[in-house]
């Protein structure tokens, strides 16, 4: 729960900082000396903009509602940004990057919102994908590699059987 809290008060605290952002630069706009030129054809319509800027802003950051179930859904909706915020921060950069690599094979692009989601339904892919060995210097190699080959294994991505060509090597001893 103080989790949740810490969320939302960060939350809060950025959109009080935008709406202070905006609101200084709709008052020091008039210091500024392109705008004094226009000075004199000043017009209303002007001054409403930045009014409804603003209130556009403010009603982004503290949201009304009229009813119980809005205000739910609401609450839903922060709890599961809360949530990808939370598995994406968390997300170790190798699966990241395997993660946001299938993704744009697949869709052209990617963005945290979907990361997540791939990263939910085949974290047990993504989570036991073998690491890269690291290299090893030539006077700790037990033999030289004499042959290579390739076999086939059936795996499921998505829900659905791939079968995958993995590299398998043939070495004797020196």
């Amino acid at each position: 729960m103080k989790e949740k809290l810490k969320g939302l008060k960060k939350f809060l605290g950025c959109t009080i900082i935008v709406i202070a952002i905006a609101a200084t630069l709709a008052v020091s706009c008039e210091n500024l000396p392109w705008y004094n030129n226009h000075s004199e054809n000043y017009d209303a319509a002007e001054s409403s903009d930045s009014v409804l800027l603003a209130e556009q802003i403010e009603s982004l950051a503290n949201p009304v509602f009229i009813t119980v179930e809005d205000m739910v859904t609401f609450q839903a909706k922060v709890i599961e940004d809360y949530s990808v915020d939370s598995v994406f921060k968390a997300m170790p950069e190798q699966v990241l990057t395997n993660v946001t690599s299938v993704l744009i094979k697949r869709c052209g692009q990617a963005d945290k919102r979907s990361v997540v989601e791939e990263y939910r339904a085949n974290s047990a892919v993504y989570d036991n994908l073998p690491t890269q060995a690291p290299q090893d210097s030539p006077n700790e190699k037990e033999g030289k590699i004499i042959s290579t080959s390739y076999k086939y294994r059936v795996d499921t991505v998505d829900g659905n059987p791939v079968t995958v060509k993995v590299k398998t090597e043939e070495s004797y001893a020196e």
